[in-house]
């Protein structure tokens, strides 16, 4: 027997990763992969704020960069007058 540390399985943070799946990234945002999917196939309505989400298409899969959901999500926060 060595001593060795407990195995603890690795969780990369998402921010960490290169590029999300849409599962991944709809969990970041708050929002159903439907929605995300919507939004990509642009069957949201126009103006929608989804809508101009970019995504990266890898073979047949969107992909989501974490830094344009950080941009997308601090380019709709709403501050509150005190």
């Amino acid at each position: 027997m060595f001593n060795e540390p407990p195995r603890t399985p690795h969780r990369q943070s998402w921010r960490d990763k290169l590029l999300l799946d849409e599962a991944e990234a709809a969990d970041v945002l708050g929002v159903a992969p439907l929605t995300l999917k919507a939004a990509r196939l642009r069957k949201l309505r126009p103006g929608h704020p989804l809508a101009s989400l970019p995504h990266v298409r890898i073979g047949k899969a969107p992909k989501y960069r974490p830094g344009d959901l950080e941009a997308f999500v601090d380019a709709h926060l709403v501050e509150r007058d005190r």
